[in-house]
């Protein structure tokens, strides 16, 4: 055996009704009341609507069995993150405190599993309200939510003595683990560097060691290897291995063409092949000339923000969670993810890599800044461990080594200081030229400022109104509320994008606020301005986006081409009406009943103001609000956007079908049909699995919806029903039970936990029922 990564999911046992008093991290404490549960875990389910979720104190145990095979071995415990201040004991002995909710954290179990003893793991974790680490503003003014609990995976990490090291444990500036840079791109060559940290652990006498790095292309054929020179490492100490290597006529990563390159490193001591370490990675070069380019073709950024949230479950979102999420950011025509406010999951990295979603990665930041060592040494900290942890995934463009919306104006100069340690920290951290850092603009900047000026990193959101924005809209709030929601961003996108004509400006692109509904501590409503909401439903704003790709482009791994999508419900209303339709067509048709009504371009007008207020701030903060609405869809405002939409006027209403047809070059290559709905006649059940099926073994979660429809099977847009969700098989509802219905949807939980088996729900309204099979 070489290297064994093992999941330590299952098997633990949880607590949060202990007193304080309590020594549960004894051997001898019984824990025989305690829940058994599974990580990725929650301290509490909340409500979907929640402004003050569990803090508190909270406790897990697990006894960690040693294999025979890891005598000899090196056995170390990571946990992927735990909110928020962690205490470590082992066999009643406290061996570690970690401050920090949302990097990883190890402990060394050599000692005793390598010797065949049992280690007792108790971890004891604090979300509390603290200034002893980032982001460290009080949950009642924080615009987002901590949630709780171990909320990441752990594993044990099984290596011989001598192996590669862990870059977050190893604690080497620009060390440690491996790093892989592209540090030329050319059509007929790319030069790679590789470096490669190899440490002895052991106490045994000094080592002969020597690597092998064998990179291997996107269908796996090896296109190069490289041997180190034999060097000798002592014990207690480790190496960085440096090797340059040449790959012919490389395959770039790029978001349209998101291939992807493994490097398989291997160790060798005295001869003996002692640890394989496996690093994914892509080829690609990114620049800034005022704006991005990638591989040496201009790019524009067109993004969205992410928080991390799950309804009921908070941060506890199971890996293929994670990578459904990113996947629905692709499939909206999104490029572009920043990770707000914090680093987030790996596996959400990961399905950036495979996708093509370029990422701006972020430290744990907001509003606060505390001028306490604890509390600035850790924000260092979490800067050198973001990069470490993350730095060879292609997705990652920009860095965020700030403490997001912390001005100078709130903490002095001191926190200015800060800022500057922080971006010259990442360069460390990442030498060369393929590290970019983006903050905060500040009204002083003492001699330097960041790589990255000219992103938007936020709009569409709080300038119309604050936390009454005009932008924040539940779906069974109607099409009017709907298309607000749509104008206010597709207003500011084309304003904002009107920075690419200006050959002085170095806007490079933008993000709008937010991907999904979310809960945040300071308000006693959920922010309701995503493109989705909380239960990953699409209003019509994520249209609008999605027709904003490349109709040229296909490709069946994500939503692609041409596309259509009429923003109307199409329910009773009297007299004309104007339709707006969402499209990357060239021309788009509108039937009613079957009879055309007008075939036309896009929108062509002119760009307006927003209101008779003349200006409207486009900023994320401030209180230069403009609540008014504008006047939505008048035609104009979409010269700046790749595809405006069509605003069909003059329509009058008849029940019906509503019909868009998409032509390019005149043939048609989409269609859109919308009903009338009628009277309620049965129920349907679905799950939008976003291309990754339930998890065969181990935890995963689905949201799973239920939705009133009528004889035609056109959903009945009623809210406040309650449907009732039953499950058969290995897996448990989570959420209000019956749940309410908006616009028509109910939407529930499920979680699962291998081996799966067959699934089914079944969900009930009155006499209605219906029942689907999802596993």
């Amino acid at each position: 055996m070489s290297r064994s990564i093992i999941k330590v999911c299952d098997g633990w046992k949880f607590s949060r009704q202990v007193s304080e008093n309590a020594r549960c991290e004894q051997p001898s404490y019984s824990v025989e009341s305690w829940e058994s549960i599974e990580l990725p875990h929650t301290p509490q389910v909340e409500a979907e609507v929640v402004r003050y979720p569990f803090q508190g104190i909270c406790w897990y145990r697990r006894i960690i069995t040693p294999s025979p095979e890891w005598v000899g071995k090196q056995v170390v415990l990571e946990f992927g993150a735990g909110m928020q201040i962690a205490d470590i004991w082992v066999n009643g002995t406290h061996c570690q405190r970690h401050l920090g909710g949302y990097l990883p954290f190890s402990v060394d179990l050599t000692d005793l599993l390598s010797h065949g003893k049992e280690a007792l793991v108790v971890v004891r974790l604090d979300n509390r309200d603290t200034s002893e680490c980032p982001p460290g503003k009080p949950l009642e003014h924080l615009d987002f939510s901590y949630f709780g609990g171990l909320y990441r995976e752990a594993r044990l990490i099984i290596t011989a003595p001598l192996h590669v090291s862990d870059p977050i444990r190893a604690n080497l500036q620009a060390g440690g683990g491996v790093f892989v840079r592209t540090k030329e791109l050319k059509p007929e060559a790319a030069h790679i560097s590789i470096q490669t940290h190899v440490v002895n652990e052991a106490t045994d006498p000094a080592r002969r060691c020597h690597i092998v790095s064998n990179i291997f292309d996107p269908e796996g054929v090896m296109v190069q290897t490289d041997k180190s020179f034999p060097l000798i490492i002592a014990g207690g100490e480790g190496h960085h291995f440096q090797q340059e290597v040449v790959i012919v006529s490389p395959k770039p990563w790029h978001p349209d063409t998101p291939r992807l390159y493994t490097l398989i490193t291997e160790v060798y001591a005295d001869g003996a092949l002692i640890d394989v370490h496996e690093t994914r990675f892509g080829i690609r070069h990114i620049a800034m000339d005022r704006q991005f380019y990638l591989n040496g073709e201009l790019l524009p950024i067109r993004g969205t923000n992410r928080h991390q949230e799950y309804p009921f479950i908070g941060n506890a979102a199971p890996p293929n969670a994670q990578r459904r999420d990113a996947q629905l950011i692709k499939d909206a025509g999104f490029n572009f993810v920043r990770l707000s406010h914090y680093p987030q999951d790996p596996s959400f990295l990961d399905a950036c890599d495979e996708l093509g979603l370029l990422v701006q990665a972020a430290i744990p930041g907001w509003q606060q800044f505390w001028p306490n060592n604890s509390f600035i040494s850790r924000s260092f900290q979490d800067v050198r461990e973001l990069i470490r942890r993350d730095r060879n995934h292609p997705s990652i463009i920009f860095w965020e080594p700030n403490l997001n919306e912390t001005g100078v104006g709130e903490s002095g100069l001191g926190h200015s200081d800060w800022c500057r340690t922080a971006h010259e920290i990442t360069h460390l951290e990442y030498p060369g030229d393929q590290c970019f850092t983006f903050g905060d603009a500040y009204p002083e900047k003492p001699g330097w400022d960041w790589d990255v000026t000219g992103l938007i990193r936020e709009y569409g959101d709080f300038s119309f109104g604050g936390n009454e924005s005009t932008s924040r809209h539940r779906r069974g709030e109607g099409e009017a509320a709907l298309l607000q929601q749509a104008w206010n961003y597709q207003w500011t996108l084309n304003h904002i994008n009107a920075g690419y004509l200006d050959p002085k400006s170095d806007y490079c692109g933008c993000a709008t606020w937010v991907m999904f509904d979310y809960n945040r501590g300071y308000h006693d409503d959920a922010c309701t301005c995503g493109a989705m909401d909380i239960f990953r439903l699409p209003k019509y704003v994520y249209y609008l986006y999605q027709s904003q790709r490349n109709p040229e482009i296909i490709d069946r791994r994500w939503s692609s081409g041409p596309m259509v999508f009429i923003a109307s419900d199409w329910t009773p209303r009297t007299g004309e009406t104007k339709v707006i339709v969402f499209s990357n067509c060239d021309e788009v048709e509108l039937l009613v009943n079957g009879l055309a009504i007008s075939r036309r371009s896009p929108d062509a007008g002119p760009d307006t103001v927003y209101s008779e207020r003349k200006e409207t701030n486009l900023a994320t903060v401030g209180d230069d609000y403009d609540r008014s609405g504008g006047n939505p869809y008048d035609g104009g405002n979409a010269n700046h956007i790749p595809h405006p939409p069509f605003t069909f006027t003059g329509v009058a209403y008849r029940s019906g079908s509503l019909t868009a047809i998409g032509y390019i070059k005149g043939t048609e290559v989409a269609r859109h049909d919308v009903t009338t709905p009628e009277e309620p006649h049965s129920l349907e059940v679905w799950a939008d699995f976003a291309n990754i099926p339930l998890a065969e073994n181990g935890l995963d979660v689905l949201i799973v919806h239920a939705r009133i429809v009528d004889a035609n099977g056109t959903t009945v847009p009623i809210s406040g029903k309650v449907i009732g969700f039953e499950v058969d098989g290995r897996a448990e509802l989570i959420g209000p039970n019956p749940a309410p219905t908006d616009a028509g949807i109910a939407s529930i939980l499920l979680r699962t936990s291998g081996p799966l088996g067959e699934i089914r729900v079944t969900a009930r309204l009155g006499y209605l029922s219906a029942s689907k099979r999802l596993a």
